[in-house]
């Protein structure tokens, strides 16, 4: 006597298997050479891999010297046209309208400002990414902190306010720069 399994309860290749009498496939067995042993970390990695928890990117934070907390707020909200989302005593988060991640400043009173800074961006896309980023110096400028925007290439630009950025600058690149040509 035949034992046959509903097929709505097997997958496709387990239902053909059973009306065809085919026996389960059994993986290769892996066999490893001694050098190849060796060189484990060039094996490539899995394809599948199982989330034990659903997270979702949220935000970013970066620390603002408090002497001039309000005015690196006033500079995102009136020159870049970000919304405040909620503040705190030592914090505000902010979204700029069509973004899905928000930026959140806090107070730093530390003395210390990171001197390779520029490696840490709050980037944006400009089609004259140079010319925005003066505009903004001249803005804080006008305030009394002093800034100043430096390059990384010909295409890329940042502006650093080093009163006021405890760990971070101000980036605007062309937007080819971010043309991945990845579907995400």
């Amino acid at each position: 006597m035949i034992e046959v399994t509903p097929m709505a309860k097997l997958g496709w290749g387990d239902a053909a298997r059973q009306v065809l009498g085919l026996a389960e496939p059994q993986p290769e067995p892996l066999s490893i050479s001694s050098s190849t042993a060796s060189n484990l970390s060039l094996m490539p990695l899995p394809t599948r891999m199982v989330r034990s928890w659903d997270v979702r990117f949220n935000h970013v934070a970066n620390r603002v010297n408090p002497a001039h907390f309000q005015t690196v707020v006033d500079m995102f909200v009136g020159q870049l046209r970000f919304v405040e989302l909620r503040r705190t005593e030592r914090a505000v988060w902010l979204r700029q309208p069509g973004a899905d991640v928000d930026l959140q400043f806090s107070c730093s009173d530390t003395g210390h400002r990171d001197h390779d800074r520029e490696r840490s961006q709050i980037s944006f896309l400009s089609e004259t990414p140079k010319a925005d980023l003066e505009r903004l110096a001249s803005w804080f400028d006008a305030r009394g902190l002093p800034a100043h925007v430096g390059a990384y290439s010909d295409r890329e630009f940042y502006l650093d306010v080093p009163t006021a950025f405890v760990d971070f600058v101000v980036e605007a690149m062309l937007p080819e720069l971010a043309d991945y040509d990845v579907v995400v």
